[in-house]
């Protein structure tokens, strides 16, 4: 294959991955709404406070990816040295963002107005977040070998699969109708 049908095939995997993730994003609003009204403004609420541990998934293993792949291309015995080491600092760093989530479980959360009635699920949302988030960074180094590689269609297939659980999460929520917000809310984090 030419390296001009690789860049096509690696820049309609990038094109195509964004188009879907924004479908799902925008799918994502009408089925949590549909849920409850509860269950939505928690979720954006959340998000809004989540965002800069959150972001900690993006910037962490976005931050080894320089670095692998000069390694990648100087041999096995400097790549398993610098991926092993890549990968014993997202643990670190993971270690660290479950610290600033407990911090927002039992020191921010209880401070927001958060109803009654979902103040308990609020916390156990963010603790299912904060899971979710702790292995992402620490298979941050593992995810990038896809873009070291060059493989942007399975890197682009994975970000499509993440993106695509929040709203299959939100479709089973509704699903099965579980009563009350607060356990709507306790099962989309779950899923």
């Amino acid at each position: 294959m030419t390296e001009a049908k690789r860049g096509l095939i690696r820049i309609s995997s990038n094109y195509a991955g964004l188009l879907i993730t924004m479908m799902f994003g925008l799918t994502l609003v009408t089925v949590l709404l549909s849920i409850g009204n509860g269950v939505f403004g928690a979720v954006a609420l959340l998000g809004t406070r989540l965002g800069l541990a959150g972001m900690m998934k993006e910037i962490v293993p976005s931050t080894m990816i320089r670095e692998l792949g000069f390694a990648h291309h100087r041999g096995r015995n400097q790549f398993l040295e610098t991926y092993n080491t890549a990968l014993l600092l997202s643990i670190a760093v993971a270690t660290l963002i479950m610290g600033l989530f407990a911090a927002l479980i039992f020191g921010l959360l209880p401070l927001l107005n958060f109803p009654e009635t979902l103040r308990d699920a609020a916390q156990w949302f963010v603790l299912f977040n904060a899971i979710e988030i702790f292995f992402i960074v620490v298979l941050g180094p593992t995810f990038n070998m896809y873009l070291v590689e060059e493989r942007m269609v399975a890197l682009n297939g994975w970000r499509v699969t993440i993106q695509g659980a929040y709203l299959v999460a939100a479709v089973i929520v509704f699903v099965l109708e579980p009563g009350t917000e607060a356990a709507a809310l306790v099962l989309y984090g779950v899923f």
